[in-house]
């Protein structure tokens, strides 16, 4: 039961974090790259890399890890704001978006890790 409510309580806060940032970079900017989606999702990568490298114990990581990173970042969004781009006629935007979501999502997961590790003093 702790297990759930620490999952629910991270993820609620993730979840609102994220609406508040995707409602603030969409204050300013209007092009029609998904940048809100993108950039919770690099930052969630990042984070959730260097908590993976910490390697803390369960209950941060069911708080953090799960919950708030669960809720923070969002792959349905991505692939919604993916298709929307295929429906605009937009296909190379598409390719770009997708191909640069996932591979700068793998970089700053690894770079979250190996910062962890430096911290850690393992690098």
């Amino acid at each position: 039961m702790v297990d759930l409510l620490l999952i629910g309580l991270g993820g609620s806060i993730g979840a609102i974090l994220r609406y508040t940032l995707t409602k603030k970079i969409g204050e300013r900017y209007q092009g029609d790259w998904p940048l809100a989606t993108f950039l919770i999702n690099i930052i969630g990568s990042f984070g959730l890399g260097l908590l993976y490298g910490f390697k803390l114990n369960q209950v941060i990581w069911l708080l953090l890890g799960t919950g708030f990173f669960g809720g923070f970042t969002t792959f349905s969004t991505y692939i919604y704001e993916a298709i929307f781009l295929m429906e605009e006629g937009l296909f190379w935007k598409n390719v770009n978006y997708l191909l640069t979501s996932i591979f700068t999502g793998v970089v700053f997961f690894a770079a979250g890790m190996w910062l962890a590790n430096f911290f850690k003093g393992g690098v």
